[in-house]
């Protein structure tokens, strides 16, 4: 069998809705990985991480993931956000200051 796999990129709401139709069929995890041309991995885990009761939800599994990469987006602007913060670096990068090397 000669087929590749996708480069990683985050699961689209269609395939969260394919994968709880599919798994509410009782459709193996191997069936929905050659159907999405997924890693089995990556279908096992989102089957795994996202059900309640073995039950999948896409609805529920698609927002869950809408909020962690939200969260991890905030993350990166907590310097910009904080006015303090974004001054001392702004500050410290006109005096070419750089952090100590650990």
């Amino acid at each position: 069998m000669n087929h590749t796999t996708k480069k990683y990129a985050h699961l689209s709401y269609e395939e969260h809705f394919t994968i709880e139709k599919l798994l509410a069929a009782s459709a193996s995890i191997r069936t929905i990985t050659t159907f999405l041309n997924r890693n089995s991995r990556t279908i096992a885990r989102e089957g795994h991480n996202n059900s309640v009761k073995d039950v999948y939800g896409a609805t529920k599994a698609h927002g869950g993931a809408y909020v962690k990469r939200w969260r991890g987006k905030q993350q990166c602007l907590k310097v910009a956000m904080n006015t303090f913060l974004r001054r001392f670096v702004e500050k410290k990068l006109t005096e070419r200051w750089s952090p100590p090397n650990r």
